[in-house]
C-alpha cells in the first residue's frame, strides 16, 4: 500500500517557478559520501528510515529552501552514476523529503544492492533533466548504470526503458533468478512514470574499477 501511495501521489520534483534558484538551490549541496558514513546508516536499524510515502508530495521553492537550510545529515547508503548522462548522486535510506530533495531514496526496506530487485525513486525537477533523476530521460537501453557502497560497485545494464502508469506496480517486485535495479521518477508530463530497468552484469571492488569511472564514484 505505502508503495502504491508513492508512485501515485507524486515524487515528482514540480518546483514553483524562480528555475534557476531551485536549480541553485539543489546543487550547491555538498554531501560527503564515504564509507565511514555509510557503516554509520547500516548501524542504524532500518525501521529507523522513513517509509511514510504519504508523506512524499512535489516540492516547492518554498520547502526546498527549507530543506536546504536544515541542520544534520542524510542517511547515506551509497551512490548512482550514469556516466553516459552525467548522472551522479547519493543514495539515501528512505524517501523523507529532505533525502529526495539532494539524492535518490531507496523504495523498500532492508533492499541491497546487488540483490533481488534493488529499487530507488527520485524526483525530476520541471524543465530541468540534467539534477536528480532528470538525467533518465535521456538514459538508453544497453548503458551502464554503477550502484556503490564505496567499498564494492554493482554494475548493471539497462534492458528496459519505458513509460508506464502510476499503478503499475510489479515494476518493484523481486523477479526470481535476477538481481536487477529499478529506477522510477516522473515522466515530463507529471502524471506518468519514466522505468528505467537493469541488469547485474558484474560486481567489482571500487579499488579494481577503471581509474575515470572510480574517480566519479569517488566525487562529492
Amino acid at each position: 500500500m505505502t508503495v502504491v501511495l508513492l508512485i501515485a501521489i507524486g515524487f515528482c520534483g514540480v518546483y514553483l517557478s524562480h528555475d534557476s534558484l531551485s536549480n541553485w538551490l539543489v546543487t550547491r549541496q555538498k554531501i560527503t559520501i564515504s564509507r565511514s558514513k555509510i557503516a554509520k546508516t547500516k548501524r542504524q536499524a532500518d525501521n529507523e528510515a522513513n517509509y511514510n510515502f504519504k508523506a512524499v508530495k512535489p516540492l516547492s521553492l518554498t520547502q526546498l529552501s527549507k530543506l536546504s537550510l536544515k541542520k544534520g545529515n542524510l542517511p547515506i547508503v551509497g551512490k548512482i552514476v550514469i556516466p553516459n548522462v552525467k548522472m551522479n548522486l547519493p543514495i539515501s535510506r528512505g524517501v523523507e523529503s529532505r533525502n529526495l530533495a539532494f539524492s535518490a531514496g531507496t523504495l523498500k526496506a532492508t533492499e541491497k544492492m546487488g540483490e533481488a530487485n534493488y529499487a530507488l525513486a527520485g524526483h525530476h525537477m520541471a524543465n530541468n533533466d540534467h539534477i536528480l533523476f532528470g538525467p533518465l530521460v535521456r538514459t538508453s537501453v544497453g548503458e551502464k548504470v554503477y550502484v556503490s557502497d564505496m567499498t564494492d560497485v554493482y554494475i548493471y545494464q539497462i534492458w528496459l526503458r519505458k513509460y508506464i502508469s502510476a499503478n503499475q506496480l510489479a515494476v518493484l517486485n523481486n523477479q526470481k533468478g535476477q538481481n536487477l535495479l529499478t529506477l522510477v521518477t516522473c515522466d515530463d508530463t507529471g502524471t506518468g512514470r519514466l522505468l528505467v530497468q537493469g541488469k547485474l552484469v558484474q560486481k567489482v571492488r571500487l579499488s579494481k574499477l577503471d581509474k575515470a569511472l572510480r574517480s566519479q564514484i569517488n566525487q562529492n
